[in-house]
C-alpha cells in the first residue's frame, strides 16, 4: 500500500458481520559470586494474533456511499488503534450508524472478532455538508492488537433495503509494529547478584509509562524467581517516558529476595501507551556466573 502523511481512502461499503508478574527470603542465595553480563536488546512478548479467513473470496456485499470521504492519519495508527477523518463532500447531510469492522486488504475478508459484546451500541450520528469529523478509533476490545499488515476500516453508513447490502466508507491503513517499539538494554557494568542497572529507550511515536513492577525468571526454564515493586522509582516518580526518551532505573531486589545464583536470566518490565486500554510487557535478557 503506498503510504503518505495521511492516507486517503476512497468511500466503499460492505456487508454487515457482527460489529462492522515475589517476594522471598532475605537470606542470599549465594556468598561470593562472580558476575559476568552480556549486553541484552529489548524483546516483545508476542501479540495476541488476529486471524482472517483466507479460503473465502474477496466480499463483494457493499455498494459505494458517495459523498463522503474517510481518511485513516497515518501518524496516529497503532495496532489497536487509529484516528480516521470524515469528510462530507456531499450537498446533503448524510447519517451514518456508528458502526464499524475491519477488512485485511490481503485476503478481503473481514478480520475475526475476539469479541462481540463489549462495545455499546452509539447512536446515529449526522454530518452536514463541508464538515469532518474525527474519529477515534478502538477495536482493542473487539479484534485485539492487530499484527502487521494493511487493513480497512470499515464505517457503516446504512443498509441498502432493496440489495440488503450495506453502504459504508472505508479508509485504508498499514500496522507496522516493529516502528513503535521501546528496547530495553541492561548495562553490564553494573550487574551484581542482587541489582543492575536498566536502560529503557522509548521509540518515538509516543509516551510511556513504566508499570513499576519488574519480574525476574530463569531463562532456560522460564521460571519466576521473583516479582517485586520498583520502590526506587516509585518514590522519586520515575516512570513517566516521553516519546523518544530514556528512563534509567536502579534495580535492586537483596531485601525483597536476596541474591542470585548463577545462570541465565531475563528480566521483565510492562510499559503503558498514552492512549492505550493496556500496558505491553518488554524483555531484557543477563547471566550470573
Amino acid at each position: 500500500m503506498k503510504k503518505t502523511g495521511i492516507a486517503a481512502i476512497l468511500c466503499i461499503a460492505a456487508i454487515a458481520v457482527s460489529g462492522c508478574s515475589g517476594q522471598g527470603s532475605s537470606e542470599p542465595l549465594t556468598t561470593t559470586t562472580t558476575v559476568s553480563t552480556t549486553e541484552t536488546t529489548a524483546v516483545t512478548t508476542e501479540i495476541t494474533a488476529v486471524t482472517t479467513t483466507t479460503a473465502a473470496p474477496p466480499l463483494d456485499d457493499y455498494v459505494l456511499t458517495e459523498g463522503l470521504v474517510l481518511e485513516a492519519d497515518e501518524a496516529s495508527v497503532r495496532d489497536e488503534r487509529c484516528d480516521l477523518n470524515l469528510t462530507n463532500e456531499s450537498k446533503s447531510a448524510i447519517t451514518y450508524q456508528q458502526d464499524y469492522r475491519l477488512i485485511d486488504a490481503a485476503t478481503g475478508q473481514p478480520v475475526k472478532i475476539r469479541n462481540s459484546m463489549e462495545e455499546e451500541k452509539k447512536k446515529p450520528q449526522k454530518i452536514v455538508p463541508g464538515e469532518t469529523k474525527t474519529i477515534h478509533a478502538n477495536w482493542s476490545g473487539r479484534y485485539g492488537r492487530l499484527p502487521e499488515g494493511d487493513y480497512y476500516y470499515e464505517l457503516l453508513i446504512s443498509t441498502d433495503n432493496a440489495t440488503g447490502k450495506r453502504k459504508v466508507c472505508r479508509a485504508e491503513f498499514t500496522v507496522v509494529a516493529s516502528v513503535f517499539t521501546p528496547t530495553l538494554k541492561i548495562d553490564p557494568a553494573t550487574v551484581t547478584p542482587h541489582s543492575l542497572t536498566l536502560l529503557v529507550r522509548n521509540s518515538d511515536d509516543a509516551a510511556r509509562t513504566y508499570g513499576l513492577v519488574f519480574r525476574v525468571y530463569q531463562a532456560e526454564s522460564g521460571a519466576t524467581q521473583f516479582r517485586q515493586v520498583d520502590q526506587t522509582a516509585k518514590k522519586n516518580k520515575n516512570y513517566k517516558l516521553p516519546a523518544g526518551g530514556t528512563l534509567t532505573l536502579e534495580l535492586d531486589w537483596k531485601s525483597g529476595f536476596g541474591s542470585l545464583a548463577p545462570g541465565a536470566y531475563y528480566l521483565e518490565i510492562d510499559l503503558l501507551e498514552d492512549g492505550a486500554e493496556s500496558a505491553r510487557t518488554y524483555r531484557a535478557d543477563f547471566e550470573v556466573t
